[in-house]
């Protein structure tokens, strides 16, 4: 068993993100996710997307009141027990969920890549491995949580802060990424959704993995 998996099973077993409602954390609750969970349907029919990979998919708490009829769905999360739970509640014929690292798995072939609230918690080395599994995929879109603020890091010279007092490249806490700044140097994204949360910065932006691929030939 790896350290990061032994880390979000305990984060699931004991809560540690103090939701009543997700153990996916606060920011999984139904009223943290409601524009997000409005608005996703249509940008995904809008790209063309007809199969996505969700991952983490933590507790399946908020994407299960999302409309994604026509969209086989794969839900991925590094905790057995809690894929278990979501396959034998949610499970279908166009909704499956397995078990996987990000990071180290090969992700199977979807149109796009969901990877909401995950990076926030990991070190800039272990950001830049998920990056790079995302790129060898065969997918055209992955979204991230992507803050769309700049004051907030002129503070640190224009630059994202790396994760502190992390065991293995996680922490349980989280601070924001803006994916544009360094030292991951993004271009735009193709489309961004704004979640309403960080002071009105938080988004779910979306990038060709084409241009991923080309940020990780320039490191």
């Amino acid at each position: 068993m790896s350290n990061r998996r032994a880390f979000f099973e305990s984060v699931y077993r004991d809560n540690l993100w103090n939701s009543e409602e997700s153990r996916s954390g606060q920011g999984s609750e139904v009223r943290a996710t409601a524009s997000l969970a409005a608005e996703l349907p249509a940008v995904l029919r809008h790209y063309r997307v007809q199969s996505i990979l969700d991952v983490p998919c933590g507790d399946f708490h908020w994407m299960r009141h999302v409309d994604l009829a026509g969209i086989r769905y794969i839900g991925g999360d590094i905790v057995p027990d809690l894929v278990d739970a979501n396959q034998r509640l949610y499970g279908s014929a166009a909704r499956n969920f397995i078990q996987i690292d990000a990071i180290d798995d090969p992700l199977p072939e979807v149109d796009a890549i969901f990877c909401r609230d995950c990076a926030i918690h990991f070190s800039f080395e272990l950001i830049w491995r998920l990056v790079a599994n995302f790129a060898a995929s065969r997918a055209r879109y992955v979204f991230l949580t992507h803050d769309n603020c700049f004051l907030r890091y002129v503070d640190n010279g224009h630059a994202n802060v790396d994760l502190e007092d992390a065991a293995d490249g996680v922490n349980y806490l989280y601070r924001p990424l803006n994916f544009l700044l360094p030292p991951f140097a993004f271009p735009p994204p193709v489309h961004v959704i704004n979640e309403g949360q960080w002071d009105q910065m938080k988004t779910m932006a979306m990038w060709r993995v084409d241009d991923l691929r080309q940020v990780l030939a320039r490191r």
